[in-house]
């Protein structure tokens, strides 16, 4: 899967897409990855720089090509999901000084959204805390599996961040 990934990050840039943005490179290589592994369900991030990411190395897998990051989580096309994803409750006050702490987020993350009253943070197949300066996500995953919302500070508008999590499946 790495292997695909990186080729159709190569070939886009060949092709001149890479002007397209990293939203557009999440969706090919979702795309991509659909047409040789239809039985799976991938969640697909692209990213340049600037944020914690923490996933499960066992369902996951990452590549880097030139400045472009991309993290491939991966699971079957099953139906249940441990965890919930509205676990971590109201985090707005994190990103209201535009500095927070994207590590001490991400370990509160794992620690209250896992299963059975959390502490599981095995439950969460990936969690994000990263800019959202050209950051690009594709996913074949449903709904109630993935979480992904955008912050901003009170200082600047141009300062926000995305927190995505993917629950793990059971």
């Amino acid at each position: 899967m790495k292997e695909i990934a990186k080729r159709t990050i190569v070939l886009e840039e060949s092709a001149g897409n890479y002007k397209k943005g990293n939203q557009y490179l999440a969706e090919r290589v979702l795309f991509t990855l659909n047409a040789f592994f239809p039985m799976n369900r991938f969640l697909i991030l692209v990213f340049n720089d600037g944020g914690d990411i923490a996933y499960r190395a066992d369902h996951s897998d990452s590549v880097e090509y030139g400045k472009k990051n991309v993290v491939i989580y991966i699971t079957i096309s099953g139906n249940s999901f441990l965890g919930s994803r509205d676990c971590y409750g109201n985090i707005t006050n994190e990103f209201k000084s535009c500095y927070p702490q994207m590590t001490n987020l991400l370990s509160r993350i794992g620690d209250v959204c896992g299963t059975e009253g959390g502490y599981n943070s095995e439950s969460v197949g990936l969690r994000a805390v990263v800019k959202n300066m050209e950051f690009g996500v594709a996913s074949s995953l449903p709904s109630y599996a993935l979480k992904d919302e955008l912050f901003g500070c009170d200082n600047s508008t141009a300062k926000r961040w995305r927190v995505l999590i993917a629950l793990f499946q059971d």
